[in-house]
C-alpha cells in the first residue's frame, strides 16, 4: 500500500517495514482488500470453491498446514461413544488415561476438551481472571497467538507480553498477574531454550500466579524434537495442547490437563459460551491419542528440513528461516520478493504484506492443491508462509526441490498481478466480491 494511500492513524502507532499500521489484535497490518474479520471469510469461501473445483476434477490435496486434521473414526465407533448423552461415560476413562499420559500428568489431574486449543485458552482467561485483571504473556520471542488478546478484551483485562517476569518488571508494576500463560513453543515454532523455560516456571511459581502453559505444538515438539521436558515435567497448573498440530493426527480440538478444580471452572465456563467439544470429537481425540507415535513426527520434520534447504537455494537463505517443522518466510519478505520482480519500489506496495501471502497461498491451492494456513486461514493466524509438511506431502508433489520450485513459480505468478487491482481483489476475494 503506497503511502499517498495509506489510512491516517496514531503517530505512535507500531508499524510493519512497509510502514503500514499493524493491529495490535491481529499483529500485522490490515489492508484495502483484508481489511476486516469479514473480508478474510470471503477469502475462505473462495478457497472452498477452489478446492470444489479442483475435487470436482479429481484433484489431489496436500497438506502443509501441520495440522492433519483427521477425524479417525472407525464404523464400529459410531454407535454408543459418539451419543451426545452417554457417549463421554463409555470412553472418558480411557480419554482420561491417555491424555494425562501424553502431557506427562499424573493421575490427580483432570481433563476436558474443548472445541480448539484458541477456545481452551479463551475460557481459562475468562474463568481465572477477573474483571480488569492482569494476564501475564510469556513467550520465547514475538507474540503468543491472538486468542490471549482476544480472552482478555473479553473480561476487560490488561496483557504484559515478553520473555520473562523479570524482564517485564517495570510493566508490572509491582502487580501480582492473576493468569500467566505461557507458549513455550510458538505458531512459528521460536522456541524456549530449557533453562529459560524452567526459570519462566519458577518466577510464575515463587509469585503464586495460576500457570497454564499453551503447548499446542509444544507437548511433541519439545520431548521428540528439543530432547526437551514433556508438559507436566514443568510445575505449572494447567496444560493444553491441540489434537492436530505437530503429527497427533486427531480432529481439531484443545486438550487440557491439569489440577481438577481449576479444571471444572475453565470446562464449565467454556460450556457456557458454546466452546467446548461435542462428544464425537472427543471419540475421535483418544482414537488419535491411541496411535500417536514419535515417529510420525519426525518423519514430518524430516520432509519439512529437506524442503527448507530446496527453498533456501531458490530464494535466498537470508528469506528462508529453518523451523522444526519446515520452512517459513515472513510475509514481509514475501512481498519484498513480489515487488522485486514486478520492478515496483516499496512505496508503491498496493498490497499489504499479509495480502501477498493470502495471494500465493491461494495460487498454490488453486493450481497445486496445496492446502496452507494462507489460503484457508480466519484474520488472527499468522500470515508468513509456513510449510510444515504432513503425511506424505512432500514426496506426492515430486519431492522437495520440486516443491521448492512450486512455491518460487506462484510467488514470480503472484508478483505479475501488482499492477491489477482489480485481479488482486479478484485473485483473493474471488470473482463475486471483485467489487
Amino acid at each position: 500500500m503506497s503511502a499517498s494511500d495509506r489510512p491516517a492513524g496514531p503517530a505512535d502507532a507500531a508499524r510493519d517495514a512497509f510502514g503500514n499500521e499493524i493491529d495490535p489484535i491481529v499483529g500485522y497490518a490490515r489492508g484495502r482488500i483484508l481489511s476486516t474479520d469479514a473480508a478474510f471469510h470471503r477469502k475462505i469461501h473462495h478457497a472452498h470453491a477452489l478446492v470444489r473445483a479442483r475435487a470436482a476434477d479429481g484433484g489431489a490435496f496436500h497438506v502443509l498446514t501441520g495440522n492433519r486434521a483427521d477425524f479417525p473414526l472407525a464404523p464400529a465407533d459410531l454407535g454408543l461413544g459418539c451419543d451426545g448423552w452417554v457417549g463421554p461415560a463409555v470412553y472418558g476413562p480411557a480419554l482420561t488415561t491417555f491424555a494425562r499420559a501424553h502431557l506427562g500428568a499424573d493421575d490427580t489431574s483432570d481433563v476436558a476438551l474443548f472445541n480448539r486449543t484458541s477456545a481452551g485458552v479463551i475460557a481459562a482467561i475468562g474463568a481465572l481472571v477477573p474483571a480488569g485483571g492482569l494476564v501475564l504473556s510469556l513467550v520465547p520471542r514475538g507474540r503468543a497467538h491472538p486468542c490471549v488478546r482476544r480472552g482478555a478484551r473479553l473480561v476487560g483485562a490488561t496483557v504484559v507480553e515478553g520473555a520473562s517476569i523479570s524482564a517485564l518488571a517495570d510493566e508490572l508494576a509491582g502487580r501480582r498477574p492473576d493468569l500467566a500463560i505461557l507458549t513455550p513453543v510458538t505458531s512459528e515454532l521460536d522456541a524456549f531454550e530449557d533453562g529459560a523455560l524452567f526459570q519462566a516456571v519458577d518466577e510464575c511459581r515463587e509469585r503464586r500466579i495460576t500457570t497454564l502453559v499453551d503447548d499446542a505444538y509444544g507437548t511433541r515438539v519439545r520431548p521428540v524434537l528439543l530432547d526437551g521436558p514433556r508438559t507436566f515435567e514443568l510445575p505449572v497448573d494447567l496444560g493444553i495442547t491441540n489434537s492436530d498440530k505437530a503429527a497427533l493426527a486427531g480432529p481439531r480440538a484443545g486438550i487440557m490437563v491439569g489440577r481438577p478444580d481449576l479444571v471444572a471452572r475453565v470446562h464449565a465456563y467454556a460450556h457456557g459460551i458454546g466452546q467446548e467439544a461435542r462428544e464425537p470429537t472427543g471419540l475421535a481425540v483418544l482414537r488419535a491419542l491411541e496411535r500417536w507415535t514419535p515417529d510420525l513426527l519426525l518423519s514430518d520434520a524430516g520432509h519439512g528440513r529437506a524442503l527448507a534447504v530446496a527453498l533456501a537455494r531458490r530464494l535466498g537463505e537470508a528469506r528462508v528461516r529453518q523451523t522444526l517443522l519446515g520452512p517459513s518466510i515472513a510475509e514481509e519478505a514475501i512481498l519484498d520478493l513480489m515487488l522485486e520482480r514486478a520492478g515496483l519500489p516499496r512505496d508503491a506496495a498496493p498490497i499489504v504484506p499479509v495480502e501477498a501471502t493470502a495471494l500465493v497461498g491461494l495460487l498454490l491451492l488453486e493450481e497445486h492443491g496445496i492446502v496452507t494456513v494462507n489460503a484457508l486461514s480466519e484474520a488472527g493466524a499468522r500470515p508468513s508462509i509456513r510449510l510444515k509438511p504432513t503425511l506424505d506431502a512432500v514426496p506426492a508433489l515430486g519431492g522437495a526441490e520440486r516443491l521448492a520450485e512450486i512455491v518460487d513459480e506462484s510467488i514470480g505468478r503472484a508478483s505479475t498481478m501488482l499492477h491489477d487491482a482489480d485481479a488482486l481483489r479478484t485473485a483473493i476475494l474471488g470473482a463475486s466480491h471483485s467489487d
